[in-house]
């Protein structure tokens, strides 16, 4: 007890444990307060990564072109969330709790996930009296949900709804009662005209739309396709090697250069063939399977370019795995699925044959076919929502 305040602070926010760090809270009521102080959890969350519950897999029914004409095509289910490990109950993250969930599943589409939130589109079991899907948002684990009013020009012919995604709210956090929603909008007025609209959620008390420009990224917006998330960021493809990045911290923009070695100029942009990840270290990778199906990892140099730093030739790699047939390798392979660390591999045109490749080692191993072509990452609830203790 006679240590003072500041060293006490420095020590608890030295536990890497969020589980422990609760525990820490309940000692007496001066730790309290100091764990349940605004700045202390701002510093701790700035030093400790939240905890990763597990990701939502979007499941899509098989297409019957890739599995032959008499293959049963598989319905999709919605989303289906699969736990980062076994002491993770599924049962706390299913989202039957949202209206029309259990009987219509697959028309409750995943747009973007943020924390603890998940941002969603419901486009409803019947044609909706108008143009486009009901936005909401919500909190798996405490099964909370809230619609999102959308803007006076939502449903205005000449507008397209390009994306809609999470951001965070105050102080650069991120909770139920403190987030903002960013939607991109195409006009069609005299050719394209790009914008952003927020939604913002401060501290619950209310919302509002504001216009938004988004920099250099604006022109690129119509022609950019996505490429895949890093820990604060969703990163797209524009054109000519330009990587532009939104920051889900902020809600800004910025661009960059795709890898310099390699020549971007006749890249399509549904060629699925290049994503944007984190690592295990934490690190951001882009990794890119070329034409003579090599898997090549490009990590970022202290000045901010893309350096090649492994690559490996898959029809050798994986010609050890049950199903292999040289014949896969004859197209060009196209990436199903990324998440942190791992990215799921196909081939196209033949019946699919998924293997997955661990971008620390490089090594691959067979993936299960089922898993869904996007990744959404959902954390533990953080900060906890502790209370300043008052009296003695």
């Amino acid at each position: 007890m006679e240590v003072p305040d500041d060293i006490l602070s420095l020590i608890l926010e030295r536990i890497d444990s969020h589980i422990s760090l609760i525990r820490s809270a309940a000692v007496c009521k001066r730790w309290r307060c100091t764990i349940a102080s605004t700045d202390f959890l701002c510093r701790y969350r700035s030093h400790h990564s939240s905890a990763i519950a597990g990701n939502y897999h979007y499941d899509t029914p098989a297409q019957s072109s890739l599995m032959g004409s008499h293959a049963k095509v598989r319905r999709g289910v919605g989303p289906v969330f699969v736990p980062s490990s076994p002491s993770i109950h599924t049962r706390h993250f299913t989202l039957d709790f949202l209206p029309g969930m259990i009987d219509f599943p697959r028309h409750w589409k995943i747009q973007d996930s943020r924390g603890s939130l998940l941002l969603m589109h419901h486009e409803g079991p019947y044609p909706l009296p108008h143009r486009r899907p009901d936005m909401f948002v919500c909190e798996p684990l405490t099964r909370c949900y809230r619609r999102i009013p959308p803007p006076s020009y939502y449903n205005d012919d000449i507008y397209i709804l390009w994306g809609s995604y999470l951001i965070d709210g105050a102080d650069n956090h991120i909770s139920f009662s403190n987030f903002r929603v960013m939607c991109l909008f195409i006009r069609l007025h005299n050719g394209y005209f790009s914008f952003t609209t927020i939604f913002n959620e401060p501290g619950g008390a209310g919302s509002s739309w504001s216009d938004k420009t988004i920099g250099d990224a604006e022109p690129l917006l119509p022609g950019m396709s996505f490429l895949g998330c890093s820990k604060d960021s969703r990163h797209f493809y524009a054109m000519d090697g330009i990587l532009a990045t939104l920051n889900k911290s902020t809600g800004e923009f910025s661009t960059s250069l795709m890898p310099s070695t390699e020549d971007w100029s006749g890249w399509k942009k549904y060629n699925r063939n290049v994503s944007v990840i984190d690592s295990s270290d934490g690190a951001t990778r882009i990794i890119f399977i070329s034409e003579d199906n090599s898997a090549k990892v490009f990590a970022r140099l202290g000045g901010g370019e893309w350096a090649l730093e492994r690559s490996v030739l898959l029809s050798e790699v994986t010609c050890g795995l049950s199903g292999y047939q040289p014949s896969f390798f004859n197209h060009r392979l196209c990436i199903s699925t990324n998440g942190p660390g791992f990215v799921i591999l196909t081939t196209q045109p033949a019946a699919p044959w998924f293997f997955s490749i661990d971008l620390e080692t490089m090594k691959v191993a067979l993936a299960a076919s089922d898993m869904g072509r996007i990744v959404y990452q959902c954390e533990l609830p953080w900060p906890p929502a502790l209370k300043v203790c008052l009296g003695n």
